[in-house]
Formats: C-alpha cells, structure tokens, sequence
C-alpha cells in the first residue's frame, strides 16, 4: 500500500493550486479537510460510486446495491484509515501544486498538474493527474502519478485476487475484517 500511500498523498496535501476552477476549488478543500483531520468530510469528496466501478469494473454492475453500498463504506472506511495518516506526514515538503486546464474524458475531467517537493537541499518535481466527475459538485475519482491509476493498482494488486478467490462474499468479508483490526482504539 506504499505506492498508494505516495499517489494519495500528492492528490491531498496540496497547499496551492494553481488554475482556478470547480475541480481545483474540490481538490482545495479536500486538502484543507485531509490537513486537519476532517477524514469524514472529506471522504464525501470523494466519488465512492466511480470509484467502486474503476476498482471493480464488470462485477460493479452485478453487484447489488447492499453490495455497492458496503463496498464503498468499507472502502472508504479503509482509505480514511490506512492512506489519510500516511498522506499527512508523507509530504510535509510539499511547496505547490500548478495545475493546468481541465481536459474532458467522456464524463470524466482530467485535471493535469505539476506538484512541487522542497527538501532540504533538492526540489523535486512530478507531473500529476486528477480525475475528476461532477455529482453532486466535483468530486476525486483517481489520481495518476508517474504515469499510474492509484485505483488501477489498488485494482490489480489486491481487489482483483480477493474476487478470483472469493468472489464478492469474500471480498467484503475481508475488508470489513481489516476495517475493524484499523480502527479499534479511534
């Protein structure tokens, strides 16, 4: 969960976005909501349902919606536990975000920008991808840093053997099991 950890942390520690815009008000306050502990809030920046169907594809469509609905709870539930804390320490160096104009992919917007690392002695730079939807207002679907989907990775490494294994039963089972080893003591 490393390298989600590291794309997520450029999607929500962002101290300046560049471009003015909705997406770029969306991702601002994201930030500002990540920053200071406010996981709940910002989740509901979050798209579950584009999410759930990126991260499952065809077995979104089959699932029911009790299905749909514990999935995206517990994924998020897991998001908020596992990648939020790292996020906040991961870019303590971060000086900027510039984002450029917004490119429409079907329903989707693509949002590229250029975030920028001050360490100590070096700078570092990385070019970053934000898709975003409208509902209900702008919302995060994905993030792509060098050159990867966070969701296509989280997809591929750990939703996709759970599903060949166990199928949907098995799948939410065990989210919710790890959900509860996360989040005893908060």
């Amino acid at each position: 969960m490393a390298r989600p950890a590291l794309i997520l942390s450029v999607l929500l520690l962002a101290p300046a976005v560049g471009a003015s815009g909705p997406q770029e008000k969306s991702v601002k306050k994201l930030v500002k909501l990540v920053r200071y502990e406010r996981d709940a809030k910002a989740l509901k920046l979050l798209s579950g349902e584009d999410q759930g169907k990126r991260l499952l594809q065809g077995h979104w469509t089959k699932a029911s919606p009790a299905e749909r609905k514990r999935f995206t709870r517990n994924f998020q539930g897991l998001f908020a536990a596992l990648a939020f804390p790292k996020v906040r320490k991961n870019f303590e160096h971060l000086k900027s975000i510039v984002c450029s104009k917004a490119k429409v992919e079907g329903r989707m917007v693509d949002l590229p920008c250029n975030v920028v690392l001050m360490h100590a002695l070096k700078k570092k730079e990385m070019k970053v991808v934000f898709r975003l939807t409208k509902r209900q207002g702008w919302k995060i679907v994905d993030v792509k840093v060098m050159g990867d989907w966070m969701l296509e990775g989280i997809r591929e490494q750990q939703i996709q053997p759970l599903m060949k294994r166990g199928g949907w039963n098995s799948l939410l089972e065990k989210m919710e099991t790890r959900l509860a080893k996360v989040t005893v003591g908060k």
